[in-house]
């Protein structure tokens, strides 16, 4: 597992890859109820992490579109 201070140099499919092996995990038998609680604190922040990605690219292309519209009606 990644160490949590590693946040900045993190990419969005580096987080989505992890959670795949987190679930993988999960999904095989854990019997150390600490490795449980360890690989689900993880997950939340990976699934925070990708959740705000995801609504900074959304945000950005809104603002290409909101120019690229402005452009168009401005008849540059």
């Amino acid at each position: 597992m990644e160490d949590n201070n590693k946040a900045s140099e993190l990419t969005y499919e580096d987080a989505i890859n992890e959670l795949r092996e987190i679930l993988k995990d999960l999904q095989g038998d854990l019997s150390h109820i600490d490795d449980l609680e360890k690989k689900m604190v993880r997950a939340g922040l990976l699934i925070k992490f990708c959740t705000e990605k995801i609504k900074n690219i959304e945000v950005r292309i809104d603002d290409i579109i909101s120019e690229i519209d402005s452009d168009a009606e401005s008849g540059d």
